[in-house]
């Protein structure tokens, strides 16, 4: 659908006042040119009738997806609280406006792919919930890397040949990954057969001999890995504090 240089003002000017007001409806993500909503429907959701009007492809997939639409639901409660935790004016709101602009246009990227889509909601509710640790493919680790210097990733595998890809040391690791600084990005990468690894972790593998391992990047570069299954929380936690510390 094209829109007329009047309609192009109107999504301009809502989009610009949905990502600068903190409030649930003023958050929801979809339909940059819908109208404003009552306070019950924008309670309740995206309202059928936004759906209705969908001009895009990403605005007609994330409406007719379940999955989808309740991630934008969820991703609308997150940017709220990041948004009403900052100051009017202040440097850090003016930043988290910039970067839901970006997000946005990256989502918009996906079109009507779904898994892209996800994705791309999952990447963000992760960078609005600092702690939380995203469950990435092999494939989807290059992207993640690009936007995130400062991360923490663990390679493992469900293969029952991998004898110490256990769940405790799954648990342990999202334990300790909770509690890194906000800025530090968290994720897990899993795939199967655990010996062959995928190209996309080769630049954090490298000659380690296998998994489970704990790759640590500062700036970009790997500056420590972790090898082999944990079993003890503190001493884990001690070991990556140190890296951001120094």
């Amino acid at each position: 659908m094209l829109f007329s240089p009047d309609r192009r003002s109107v999504s301009m000017y809502l989009n610009t006042l949905f990502l600068n007001t903190p409030s649930r409806f003023g958050a929801l993500l979809i339909l940059s040119t819908a109208p404003l909503a009552s306070p019950a429907v924008a309670q309740a959701g995206l309202p059928a009738a936004q759906c209705s009007r969908a001009a895009t492809p990403t605005e007609g997939a994330i409406c007719a997806n379940q999955e989808l639409h309740a991630l934008d639901t969820e991703l609308a409660e997150a940017y709220h609280h990041a948004l009403t935790a900052t100051n009017k004016g202040s440097n850090e709101r003016q930043m988290l406006i910039a970067e839901q602009r970006q997000w946005l246009t990256m989502r918009d990227a996906c079109k009507a792919n779904v898994g892209c889509l996800a994705a791309a909601y999952r990447e963000r509710l992760a960078q609005l919930h600092p702690g939380a640790m995203l469950e990435l493919s092999p494939i989807a680790l290059p992207q993640f890397l690009a936007m995130h210097p400062d991360a923490v990733i663990q390679l493992t595998s469900q293969s029952p040949g991998c004898i110490y890809c256990t769940d405790q040391d799954r648990r342990i690791f999202a334990e300790v990954a909770a509690h890194l600084p906000a800025h530090v990005a968290i994720a897990r990468v899993e795939w199967t057969p655990w010996y062959l690894f995928p190209k996309e972790v080769a630049s954090l593998a490298e000659s380690t001999p296998g998994i489970p391992m704990i790759a640590i990047l500062r700036n970009g570069e790997v500056v420590d890995r972790i090898t082999g299954e944990q079993r003890d929380p503190a001493l884990l936690s001690r070991a990556i504090a140190s890296v951001f510390r120094e």
